[in-house]
């Protein structure tokens, strides 16, 4: 075979090369098309207030918008830039993993599983940690892989860094470097690296990514962790919790998820059979999704929790192939065609997201939102610019931290916020208090008056209820409020409503509206 022969990329490279181009001018579209989802502009307003971690998550997130929007400006892409990188990198990222313990050849087919997993698609376009977080969790697997076959330092080193990294990104990192630690404890290969001095250097390194959340938690008594570990969850059992099992099966699509679990078995097999590799790899997967499935039942049901266990799904495309491989012809192409169907369908979806309103305008009343939460700030921001010019505020308040996120995003120089209960239930209202745009914060304005904007409805369903308890708040601070107008996107799927309010802290209002 010549030289150039020799050099010539497999099938296999080709097509995941080609897919994996074509995959990622697919999420840089959507990352630049797409509006920011309510999560997404509140990392973009902690961009605006740099701090070493914040109430909700590490500060990674918040980091790498900043370093974006300093690249790129403060447009989508600019805020999705470092998450799209890391989106895109993860095949590579399988490659890199996967290519010293099953060769290039099944290395490759393992990178392109990653792009057919449908989970995938939403691991780039979108500024959230996640995308962050699978990116770093891949490369920490590879890094301490080669760093406990090779010993290496330089691999103990790395594995240091992407673990402080880690714990900075976000706190559902520490099941990864749970896995790392038990393999080093439980396994005659593991503890014969803890005579050296590599995985002591990797975890002191490590280590010091914990040290800005310590310091947030000391500083705020320990309000982060305990969002996160005691609040966020009611942490009693809930058989509703057993739907997340069945939404698993479906979001990784019922063929390949079977696959999956025959891979989680054949790791285990090859552990008790001596395979340090399989045991490594088993140890990762079990830890990165299996803690998931197991807390399901006692986990709160309020959350968008199914991406969770997508970190620990990676390893098992390691050995994906061979079980594909192994498998009836027809059986494994069904499997793969299926997950890359449902990945297409997934994407289609997002690129209708992204077209809304063109859609709304070529068809009104047949197309709506498919998720509201990306649509409809921007036309809210607009309008409440407008009416405050007209009205001459002097303040402009969101009803919740959604809101005062979007308007800041949108333009406005400061937003604050009055419905504590939103930001408590998702872990960011102390954030406010410590940036002063919460209700206590506006005791320093009285007399001013405020432009209010209320998100009164979305999905289609309004929340009598929340109207009645947010105008209530309203008419207790102002001595004066009056509904100014009232903005209904898409048929009334999202609804906002504008008050003038007047005579901050000469509450209770005279005419509070009904």
């Amino acid at each position: 075979m010549s030289h150039g022969a020799s050099r010539r990329l497999s099938p296999s490279a080709a097509w995941v090369i080609a897919a994996l181009a074509l995959v990622a001018l697919l999420k840089v579209y959507l990352a630049s098309q797409l509006g920011l989802f309510q999560d997404e502009a509140f990392y973009w307003l902690e961009s605006r207030f740099l701090a070493p971690s914040y109430s909700d998550i590490p500060p990674l997130t918040a980091w790498a918008v900043r370093a974006g929007t300093g690249l790129l400006g403060g447009d989508y892409l600019g805020v999705r830039l470092f998450f799209l990188l890391a989106g895109c990198s993860t095949p590579l990222l399988m490659y890199w993993i996967a290519r010293p313990l099953v060769g290039a050849q099944d290395a490759w087919k393992a990178a392109g599983l990653v792009l057919a997993l449908p989970l995938m698609i939403g691991v780039g376009p979108l500024a959230v940690a996640d995308s962050l977080l699978v990116a770093i969790g891949l490369a920490f697997m590879g890094a301490f892989e080669r760093a406990t076959r090779t010993g290496a330092i330089q691999f103990w080193l790395l594995s240091g860094l992407l673990v402080a990294l880690g714990f900075l990104c976000h706190y559902r990192f520490a099941p990864l470097a749970l896995a790392g630690a038990l393999y080093l404890l439980f396994t005659t290969a593991g503890r014969e690296h803890l005579r050296g001095p590599g995985p002591w250097l990797c975890a002191m390194i490590g280590l010091l990514g914990l040290a800005p959340v310590l310091w947030f938690n000391a500083v705020h008594h320990q309000q982060a962790l305990s969002y996160q570990f005691l609040e966020r969850h009611p942490w009693a059992f809930d058989s509703k919790g057993f739907v997340f099992m069945f939404r698993q099966v479906l979001l990784v699509t019922p063929l390949l998820f079977g696959f999956l679990v025959l891979a989680w078995m054949n790791l285990a097999r090859g552990a008790r059979n001596g395979n340090d590799r399989y045991c490594l790899l088993w140890w990762f997967a079990t830890l990165g999704a299996g803690v998931y499935f197991l807390l399901s039942p006692f986990m709160g049901h309020g959350y968008a929790n199914y991406h969770w266990p997508l970190v620990g799904y990676l390893p098992l495309l390691v050995v994906a192939p061979r079980m594909l491989g192994s498998a009836p012809a027809w059986l494994s192409r069904s499997t793969v065609a299926l997950a890359a169907v449902a990945s297409v369908a997934l994407a289609l979806m997002l690129l209708m997201q992204a077209h809304t309103n063109q859609l709304w305008q070529r068809a009104p009343g047949l197309v709506f939102p498919l998720n509201s939460n990306f649509v409809g700030w921007r036309e809210m921001a607009d309008r409440a610019f407008v009416l405050e010019q007209v009205l001459g505020t002097d303040l402009v308040i969101g009803d919740h931290y959604g809101v005062a996120a979007h308007l800041m995003y949108h333009g406005a120089p400061r937003a604050y916020t009055i419905d504590g209960a939103k930001a408590r239930s998702d872990g960011r209202a102390l954030q406010f208090r410590i940036w002063s745009l919460d209700e206590q914060a506006l005791a320093g304005h009285e007399g001013e008056s405020a432009l209010v904007v209320f998100l009164a409805a979305e999905r289609g369903k309004h929340r009598p209820q929340r109207r009645y308890e947010t105008l209530s708040r309203l008419c207790r601070l102002f001595g004066s409020v009056q509904t100014s107008d009232r903005l209904a996107l898409w048929g009334g799927v999202k609804v906002f409503e504008y008050f003038h309010a007047q005579e901050l802290g000469a509450g209770p209002a005279r005419d509070c509206p009904q």
